[in-house]
């Protein structure tokens, strides 16, 4: 299918896997088959699983990713406007990824159009315990996507252990892909010390359905995949991505579920924003600011 991620631009430094390495996949995966018959053969009692990334088990996987993931925290001098969720790191010069929706209904409960304040927007990556204060790049309402921006560098990334994500392509994503995303669901914390920390959680499940849109079967576009992992509030702007490698295909939007006597029930099916939602809003943003030193030239 044609879509709107193959004519992004890719000078903005964000790390992009293709079709291309599922071929390799598929060569190593075949491989590994004969050589766990082998195994099986020979008596041996453990065969390691590989992937992608070069025999990787699946909690290496989501170690990888887990590195490029932070809380994402709104807040407000009225806590009950305040607001929380995730986002992920895409690349070392500080360009971060989440929802457009959690930054809006928090300005819109405040009586504003748009978003929130730079100073009012946190993010805390786990992996070294710091908060940096975020500004808002760009967003659009109709991708649900926003891009915000942290002081960070290649060193600090490096010193931090900070890793951004691979992003992939649309044509990975398929129905009964085996995928799992990681995000702060229910925004879990707790103290030890002094200092506040969050659960980062992580759910695997695979890609049940996908949403094309468009006006004949030859011109359709990508426009939402649905996957069966559990996921809750506080999981938005986490990302969706590729069991066997880690490379990312989405980012949760929402989850299904229906409150009854002040519960909320989940359904276990979570909407999701395909990857090439998140490079076009990257171009974007890269175009009007081209635009906009130009004007000030």
């Amino acid at each position: 299918m044609t879509t709107e991620q193959e004519k992004s631009d890719r000078e903005f430094g964000v790390t992009i896997s293709g079709a291309m390495s599922r071929i390799g996949v598929t060569v190593i995966l075949t491989v590994g088959m004969i050589l766990s018959v082998l195994a099986g053969c020979c008596g041996f009692a453990k065969v390691c699983r590989t992937s992608e990334e070069g025999g990787q088990e699946f909690h290496q996987v989501v170690q990888g990713v887990k590195s490029g993931v932070a809380y994402f925290d709104v807040r407000t001098d009225d806590p009950g406007l305040s607001a929380t969720g995730t986002a992920f790191l895409l690349s070392n010069t500080g360009l971060v990824v989440t929802c457009w929706h959690t930054l809006y209904d928090t300005a819109n409960h405040m009586g504003r159009k748009g978003v929130p304040d730079t100073d009012q927007i946190y993010l805390n990556f786990d992996t070294h315990g710091r908060i940096y204060k975020a500004e808002v790049l760009h967003h659009s309402q109709a991708k649900d996507v926003a891009l915000l921006r942290i002081n960070l560098t290649q060193a600090k990334c490096d010193s931090f252990r900070l890793n951004p994500v691979v992003l992939g392509t649309v044509d990975l994503v398929h129905e009964g892909e085996d995928v799992a995303c990681t995000g702060y669901d229910l925004s879990q914390t707790w103290k030890r010390f002094g200092r506040k920390y969050h659960w980062l959680t992580t759910h695997r499940g695979i890609i049940s359905c996908v949403f094309t849109i468009g006006p004949s079967s030859k011109e359709h576009y990508l426009d939402r995949f649905q996957i069966d992992a559990l996921v809750n509030k506080g999981a938005s702007g986490g990302p969706v991505y590729l069991a066997e490698s880690g490379v990312v295909v989405g980012m949760v939007q929402s989850f299904k579920g229906k409150e009854r006597d002040g519960l909320v029930v989940n359904y276990g099916l979570a909407n999701c924003t395909p990857v090439w939602k998140i490079l076009k809003t990257v171009t974007e943003w890269r175009a009007s600011a081209t635009e906009s030193d130009e004007g000030d030239g």
